[in-house]
């Protein structure tokens, strides 16, 4: 449960949906993730310098030039990114966690205005927390899937996040929710698209390797018998 107090803002409506965009084709997919890992490339030489790796200023820059107005992350949220990216506490963010943390803070940024309209219209007996019934059925419609499809664990994980975007004492705010969510989302995107990949692997013919061996093995048997019949005669 948190608290929900925050709620005093005047409302706003939604923006846009924060469902997420169906799936492209695999062809798609994969022309869409060359093309990411070049803008990404080309990220990290730009911002990078010589190491090819991106501290806080840098980072800071980035999201800056990044922005449509130009306006520069907001303190938090700077923090926020850099310890996302920055896994190994060495204060820099690679290439490879550079993607992350991009998708992450665009997703954040898209649906922090929306976190407040979800929160009342999914906090049913309005005692200004959500309990996980309520929670699921706000994830369900943030992401665009059925609320069956929403797990304990998920609710769970968006709850912990939750708490590790908070400094202490800080109470709970749609802020850190939109943060939640849209990190549990990021590395759900993350799973599923490494599990397609597997199921996409060409396995190994286990049945004919099998049999070969098998094959192999007779092969050797009736040669024995035959060499021990030719020894008894």
């Amino acid at each position: 449960l948190f608290d929900c107090n925050f709620l005093c803002a005047p409302q706003t409506q939604p923006s846009g949906n924060m469902m997420l965009n169906k799936k492209p084709p695999p062809a798609a997919k994969k022309s869409k993730k060359t093309a990411r890992q070049k803008e990404i490339e080309a990220l990290m030489a730009k911002y990078g310098g010589e190491d090819k790796r991106i501290d806080m200023d840098e980072l800071r820059l980035l999201l800056t030039d990044l922005d449509d107005n130009k306006h520069p992350p907001l303190p938090k949220d700077l923090l926020w990114c850099m310890k996302e990216g920055d896994q190994d506490g060495s204060g820099f963010i690679g290439k490879s966690e550079l993607a992350h943390v991009l998708d992450m803070y665009k997703k954040y940024k898209e649906d922090a205005d929306n976190i407040v309209d979800l929160i009342k219209k999914h906090d049913k007996n309005k005692d200004m927390q959500l309990d996980d019934v309520e929670m699921k059925a706000l994830l369900s419609e943030a992401v665009g899937v059925p609320a069956e499809d929403i797990s304990q664990d998920d609710i769970d994980t968006v709850n912990k996040y939750m708490k590790l975007t908070l400094n202490q004492g800080q109470d709970l705010d749609a802020t850190s929710l939109a943060k939640a969510i849209s990190r549990w989302d990021d590395e759900k995107n993350m799973s599923e698209g490494m599990f397609s990949s597997m199921l996409n692997m060409e396995l190994p013919d286990v049945g004919k390797q099998l049999t070969e061996v098998w094959d192999g093995i007779s092969c050797c048997g009736a040669e024995r018998e035959k060499k021990a019949n030719g020894a008894q005669v």
